[in-house]
């Protein structure tokens, strides 16, 4: 009787790893605890599932209510918003008014300072030349064949200093 029950449990074990693929019994039993935790992660992802799905039954249901609110919104709030429309397209142009003026007014600044720089650039032109002038003249005091060489030198006329 024991022989009998040993053998139709190798029946089974046999129709289990043909069922299942597998060729030993360790891979028989890994199949098995996979399957276990496969069900389990399903059974999570169900759970998981239906809260998503309740929670978007509940958005939707919002949804709805926000699509009825607005399509029947009072003539007084469509009249308020075209209200607000004009008042925005006013504001809007008086903003675009003020850009220009402040564009215009910068175009004047920099046109001046340009000027200033211009007058600026040339000032620095003649101070430089001074300069270089005077430093000429004190090189021509120190040396002492100077008195000599402007005595024997004919006079030179005025280069124009301004």
């Amino acid at each position: 009787m024991v022989e009998a029950e040993l053998e139709k449990y190798q029946l089974v074990f046999t129709k289990l790893k043909e069922v299942l693929g597998v060729t030993s019994v360790d891979d028989v039993v890994e199949r098995l605890n996979t399957q276990g935790n496969t069900r389990e992660h399903l059974r999570q992802l169900r759970s998981v599932t239906l809260e998503e799905v309740t929670r978007l039954k509940q958005e939707k249901e919002t949804m709805h209510e926000e699509l009825h609110r607005v399509k029947y919104t009072t003539t007084e709030d469509a009249a308020r918003m075209v209200e607000e429309i004009n008042e925005l397209k006013q504001r809007m142009g008086e903003q675009e008014r003020m850009k220009e003026d402040l564009a215009t007014r910068h175009d004047g600044t920099m046109k001046v300072l340009t000027g200033v720089r211009a007058g600026l650039e040339h000032a620095a032109e003649k101070l430089e030349y001074l300069v270089v002038l005077m430093e000429s003249n004190q090189t021509q005091a120190r040396s002492p064949h100077a008195a000599d060489q402007r005595r024997l030198s004919p006079p030179t006329q005025d280069r124009g200093v301004a």
